[in-house]
């Protein structure tokens, strides 16, 4: 991806923007600044959802992947359907979902900006589950953020940023931020 907008995409299943399987990869351009707003997916990954060892790689200086659903904002919902289509929203993984060894690269001078997302059940911000997925984050010139997503089923409610499932990983060495997700 180059310079690329995503935006008003809806998908009744997975993937609201991006559908990634069988070791697909998508690779944002090195300088380059890619925005993914205002896209749903039925179930998982309302940005983007990758599954089967496909890899997002967000590489070198000036990268960056922003997965942002900001400015509107819902003020109290329980169902899916009541939130608005003007952010980026899901079951699991608002901004984005990843399962079965999929991973994601943001390195040497990449960012990652995940904003304003929300999910249903968990992983306002993204969702990782299953052995070998994991999402690794490294460099002094590198950075996540993760700020003011949001998870609406309050009895089942998980990981208000980001939801690690079970053999899933996150790591990060790179400067991060989290902030009032919830």
């Amino acid at each position: 991806l180059d310079d690329s907008t995503l935006s008003g995409n809806v998908a009744s299943r997975d993937g609201g923007a991006v559908y990634m399987t069988d070791q697909a990869t998508c690779l944002v351009k090195e300088g380059s600044s890619v925005l993914l707003k205002s896209n749903q997916a039925g179930a998982n990954g309302g940005g983007i959802y990758a599954t089967q060892h496909s890899q997002i790689m967000v590489r070198g200086t000036n990268t960056q992947l922003v997965i942002d659903g900001s400015p509107t904002s819902p003020t109290r919902s329980a169902e899916l359907d009541d939130i608005p289509l003007s952010i980026n929203s899901g079951k699991r993984g608002g901004g984005l979902a990843a399962f079965l060894g999929a991973t994601i690269v943001v390195d040497l001078g990449g960012v990652l900006n995940l904003i304003s997302n929300w999910a249903y059940n968990g992983g306002g911000a993204a969702y990782l589950a299953d052995a070998g997925t994991r999402m690794d984050v490294h460099g002094t010139n590198s950075g996540l953020t993760v700020v003011r997503n949001r998870v609406f089923a309050p009895q089942q409610s998980v990981g208000g940023g980001i939801t690690v499932g079970a053999s899933a990983v996150l790591f990060t060495t790179a400067p991060s931020r989290y902030y009032k997700n919830r």
